[in-house]
């Protein structure tokens, strides 16, 4: 096509500047170019950067000997702009190559929009080429460390000065004790069995996120949003969350009290069915900048929709926590990914949910991997000390990527769905589990 963006000019002089430029100029261009950015000059433009790949110099001779294009080699050797400014030539290509390729995929977008082409098949379409493009036009050289250590300093002054947590407090002071929180640009993976609380967790930790004030969007893939909110309701007011007979007088006022109190919460729930991981970092990315949300949690994760082009499942559930990982670390906010435990737990003598239970779940990709476990859904009334483990969860922080782990209990609270604390901290000086029966 005639009309698409090209830039005939910088092709020439970044090729020219390859060609006759020293070894750090001709170096310092070519890590910004790949032979797809050339228009006018691919076959030129594919000798000269594998030679220059070789570790040898594309001097014109041997790129007219290797493309085949000797009149187009002569040409531009033949030019009068500086070597120097190859870095600045090579900008320029790849900023018609990106004009071009978004011209080009756009337009068939929009013949594909025109044909009838399902929305959701799409959308998935123009995420993934946002995404590939993001990545294929990161700006950027690696940064010495000389010049990070000012920012990473920065960093621990301002949480050594830090009132109480780091992070968003997880409303457990022995969570936050291992954790320092929820921080901003992390994967967090809560995961367990079925019927061992993880929603509960999931949700008494975001409601106590939002009462110190940071917004929270809670992605529910499984309940809907009245059911989470009874939940919430029934957390709050320590109440009983199903009861089988009417709410007594004491217990409807500390349901209107709770209620008067989440007026003013930053909680906010999105509960449409069917959603993939490019739908959460879209939703994500909007609340972030119409509501300041800090945390985003997703229950759960083996109910996101599969990602189209992924065939097998385990492929889809990796790709899913990549995403979501990469949309934390983009909009700098927490991420909460609630994840099933498989049945191999349950083939072990003790059901503790362990790392390698997740290992196609995102554990790779998690910051950190928080486990719950209660022993009497089990059967199992006394622990390997012989104390009672009626009522007892034990949690677990089995991987964190920048600190300890360590391990200990919280009361589960049967008739609110609620997590409480305990007293008992099970945990070695440098943070390790303590005679942990892994």
């Amino acid at each position: 096509m005639d009309d698409l963006p090209t830039n005939k000019t910088a092709e020439m002089d970044a090729l020219r500047a390859l060609m006759r430029g020293g070894r750090q100029v001709r170096a310092d261009t070519a890590g910004a170019l790949r032979p797809e950015m050339f228009y006018h000059f691919p076959a030129v433009a594919r000798a000269a950067l594998r030679i220059q790949a070789q570790g040898d110099k594309p001097d014109p001779e041997t790129v007219a000997s290797e493309s085949g294009a000797e009149g187009a080699v002569m040409k531009i050797a033949q030019r009068t702009t500086p070597p120097a400014n190859g870095p600045r030539y090579a900008r320029a290509v790849e900023e018609a190559w990106v004009q071009r390729t978004y011209f080009q995929r756009l337009s068939q977008f929009a013949g594909e929009a025109l044909e009838g082409q399902d929305v959701k098949a799409l959308r998935d379409e123009v995420e993934r080429f946002a995404l590939q493009m993001s990545r294929a036009t990161a700006e950027g050289d690696p940064t010495p460390i000389s010049e990070i250590v000012p920012d990473a300093l920065e960093m621990i002054r301002k949480e050594e000065e830090a009132q109480g947590v780091p992070g968003i407090p997880t409303g457990f002071d022995k969570l936050d004790d291992l954790t320092g929180g929820w921080k901003d640009a992390t994967l967090n993976i809560i995961a367990a069995r079925t019927s061992q609380g993880k929603t509960a967790l999931t949700l008494r930790t975001c409601l106590e996120a939002a009462k110190a004030g940071h917004p929270v969007l809670y992605v529910s893939l499984e309940m809907g949003r009245k059911q989470l909110t009874r939940r919430l309701i029934a957390q709050e007011a320590k109440v009983r969350g199903q009861p089988d007979s009417k709410y007594r007088p004491e217990e409807r006022e500390k349901i209107e009290r709770a209620t008067e109190r989440f007026q003013s919460l930053p909680f906010y729930i999105e509960d449409s069915g069917g959603m993939d991981a490019y739908d959460v970092m879209s939703e994500a990315r909007r609340m972030k900048s119409s509501a300041g949300v800090e945390l985003v949690a997703v229950d759960y994760h083996q109910n996101m929709k599969p990602l189209s082009g992924h065939d097998q499942r385990y492929e889809w559930i990796g790709e899913s926590a990549r995403l979501l990982k990469k949309l934390a670390k983009d909009e700098e906010i927490a991420v909460l990914l609630v994840s099933q435990v498989g049945r191999s737990a349950e083939r072990r003598s003790n059901k503790r949910p362990q790392l390698s239970d997740l290992r196609q779940a995102g554990e790779d990709d998690a910051d950190r991997v928080i486990t719950i476990y209660r022993p009497e859904e089990y059967g199992i009334t006394t622990d390997e000390m012989g104390n009672s483990t009626e009522g007892k969860a034990e949690i677990t922080v089995a991987k964190h990527r920048n600190g300890p782990t360590g391990y200990f209990d919280l009361a589960f609270v049967e008739k609110s769905a609620d997590f409480q604390p305990l007293e008992s901290h099970r945990t070695t000086p440098n943070g390790t589990p303590n005679d942990h029966p892994f």
